[in-house]
């Protein structure tokens, strides 16, 4: 073990003394995974860390480096080696700046992570309010914590990422990006850079001081836009939750879906909490209450699963499941919807069913 770790705050949260890492060898367009959590990383799990990045980086009005981001995808007990314990982080590995996720953590964090590593690059953020706030605006929104909402103070006198609580999260979350709807990311990247203290180490800029350059850059007072910037769940939009996917669209009172789960598939993602199993996603809209059954016989040893698209939506159970031996009508409310099909990651299986509506 290497006796002395550098460990950096601000926007890296590499911790403790950093074992190797498996070799970068999972190539997609943009980002380039290293991980032995499964044999091989599927086609699409490629393509959607690819979309994310791309998303992230248009967002924030960035062009891609020369080179890939490295993501390394790993155990917990690894992953501890260079994040703060139960959390993934961004890093750095001999010497260049690597996202790294828990096992557990890749539909939920990547986003979040690849955030700090591009703000990183142009050396943006440091108070952790506000460089936790924009990689939460730039995530799958989370649902409202529900323990008492902080006061200011609280929120502006925490000095460390690590320290700021669940409900932190949310509130810089939820204030950037209602400041980026109101004001553009521009301007508020501009106040993100302002807030640099003179050190990478350094954040001890004064509440006072942190209320008085919001006041003066933003034209508001930094209470009253916490106060009235969360968003009810009920409003979010399906892709602001992380509902994505082709669109399943309805025929005659049924949904068909038709898919082979193959791994070379850009449609197939690796499911990293369940090794051996694979998955292929839908976005499914209904239009109102029903039951509907299953159409057609699933392949051995696969199921489809429902679930509904609401906050904090990669933390939410299945709450429909149908499998090769129960396709059995289920009363579906109203609402958005993904529908997931998994079965083995090792063994292509192909797909021909539909969801029909009863009478």
């Amino acid at each position: 073990m290497v006796r002395h770790c550098l460990v950096f705050a601000a926007l890296l949260a590499a911790v403790g003394c950093q074992g190797p890492l498996p070799p970068f060898e999972h190539e997609g367009e943009h980002i380039v995974v290293a991980t032995d959590v499964v044999d091989e990383v599927c086609a699409g799990t490629l393509a959607y860390l690819d979309s994310e990045y791309e998303r992230v980086s248009d967002k924030l009005g960035f062009d891609f480096g020369d080179e890939p981001l490295k993501v390394a995808i790993l155990e917990p007990e690894q992953a501890s080696q260079f994040c703060p314990p139960g959390r993934s982080c961004a890093s750095r590995f001999r010497g260049q700046e690597i996202v790294v996720l828990r096992r557990e953590h890749v539909k939920r964090l990547s986003s979040h992570e690849m955030v700090h590593v591009r703000l990183n690059r142009h050396r943006s953020g440091s108070v952790p309010l506000f460089s936790e706030g924009i990689a939460e605006a730039l995530s799958p929104a989370g649902c409202a914590p529900h323990s008492k909402r902080p006061s200011v103070s609280e929120l502006l006198t925490v000095e460390r990422a690590t320290q700021l609580p669940s409900s932190g999260y949310y509130a810089g979350g939820e204030l950037v990006t209602y400041l980026v709807q109101k004001h553009g990311m521009e301007h508020v990247l501009a106040f993100i850079e302002s807030l640099i203290g003179p050190g990478v180490l350094e954040r001890t800029l004064p509440q006072s001081e942190v209320t008085k350059r919001y006041k003066a850059h933003f034209g508001t007072h930094l209470a009253e836009d916490l106060r009235q910037s969360p968003r009810a769940a009920d409003s979010l939009a399906p892709d602001s939750v992380g509902c994505t996917g082709p669109a399943l669209h309805e025929k005659n009172g049924a949904f068909a879906l038709e898919a082979t789960l193959l791994c070379e598939s850009t449609r197939t993602e690796n499911d990293f909490n369940n090794q051996n199993e694979a998955y292929i996603e839908w976005r499914f809209s209904n239009s109102h209450d029903r039951h509907l059954r299953l159409d057609g016989h699933l392949p051995p040893s696969t199921h489809l699963e429902l679930v509904a698209c609401h906050c904090d939506l990669h933390n939410n159970p299945p709450s429909v499941i149908w499998n090769e031996t129960d396709g059995s009508p289920v009363l579906i409310p109203r609402g958005e919807y993904i529908v997931r099909w998994r079965g083995p990651v090792n063994t292509p299986e192909h797909l021909d069913v539909a969801l029909k509506a009863t009478q």
